[in-house]
């Protein structure tokens, strides 16, 4: 049927061996197959690994139905909630950059203004007065004798 393709059938009862004796990972996963119902917890050896998935979903499946059904809805409840802060978190962010660009833009240009002010005034420095200039350029006549 396929080149590629290769079947391995595991005779899972064929397994004999008591805990205390499995030695490779393969050996734990049929062990824990094999004696699953009479299993209360994942073996230490397997902590951590995906058998913990498998654990979890047993669980679930035990379950009765009604109670699936409530854990399908709160966890539906879960993720529109999840997506819908995840939503306005987007939104916020770029309203955020959106005001802070504007603001920006805003600051830059009445420095742009100020620095000007400041080199015209720097340019009349020496033709004319301290109070000709600030009337002229609108600055303080502090600022043009900080400038002198």
């Amino acid at each position: 049927m396929y080149d590629n393709l290769n079947m391995i059938y595991v005779e899972i009862p064929k397994l004999k061996k008591e805990k205390e004796e499995l030695n490779s990972h393969l050996e734990w996963w049929l062990y824990v197959f094999q004696n699953l119902s009479q299993l209360q917890e994942i073996p230490q050896a397997l902590k951590g690994d995906v058998i913990a998935k498998a654990f979890e979903k047993a669980e679930f499946v035990k379950l009765p139905k009604d109670e699936q059904d409530k854990y399908h809805k709160n966890l539906k409840v879960y993720r529109d909630l999840l997506n819908s802060f995840s939503t306005a978190d987007k939104e916020g962010e770029k309203r955020g950059l959106k005001r802070g660009m504007a603001e920006g833009l805003k600051k830059g240009i009445e420095q742009g203004k100020v620095k000007e002010k400041l080199q015209i005034a720097r340019n009349l420095l020496d033709i004319l007065d301290n109070e000709t200039i600030a009337i002229k350029t609108g600055l303080a006549i502090e600022e043009i004798e900080k400038l002198r």
